[in-house]
């Protein structure tokens, strides 16, 4: 999905891209194999081009969006950790929809579709081993885009 619908939200509009993206499946452990695929190789970690392209960011707000997304992942790492330690799946799900929704505006696709699928799976109360596979494939991201950043700068 490479729709993006900003606050306040336009009901019409938002009812459109729910109809448009939403898909029921019916055969839960089918949809908890499909959830927990690795991410596409193909995607990038990071991805100016993205909010440039789809937010008609400048090149210049595009790497301080990046810069303050990258400012804040300790702290949203911290976060996702302690719920999913403590097993507070609504905490879980809140902090990676906050992630999430970060990531949408700065260019980092890998950390943004590992963020959605594990929020995703918290929504439909998804298996244990599912949202742990999920929350490791998004630990796993988050660490890549570190190292990634490091050699962006």
């Amino acid at each position: 999905m490479e729709e993006v619908l900003t606050k306040p939200l336009d009901e019409q509009k938002a009812q459109e891209v729910l109809k448009k993206y939403a898909a029921i499946e019916e055969n839960k452990d089918h949809e908890d194999e499909e959830t927990t695929d690795s991410l596409d190789s193909t995607i990038k970690v990071i991805d100016l081009e993205l909010p440039k392209k789809h937010l008609g960011y400048s090149e210049e707000v595009a790497r301080d969006m990046l810069k303050m997304f990258m400012e804040s992942l300790d702290e949203s790492k911290t976060d996702i950790e302690g719920a999913y330690q403590k097993s507070d799946l609504e905490s879980l799900r809140f902090h990676t929809h906050k992630l999430h929704g970060g990531a949408l505006y700065c260019g980092v696709p890998r950390v943004k579709e590992a963020a959605k699928k594990l929020e995703i799976a918290l929504d439909a109360k998804r298996k244990v081993d599912c949202i742990t596979q999920l929350y490791m494939q998004l630990l796993e991201e988050m660490k890549k885009l570190t190292i990634e950043y490091k050699k962006f700068q």
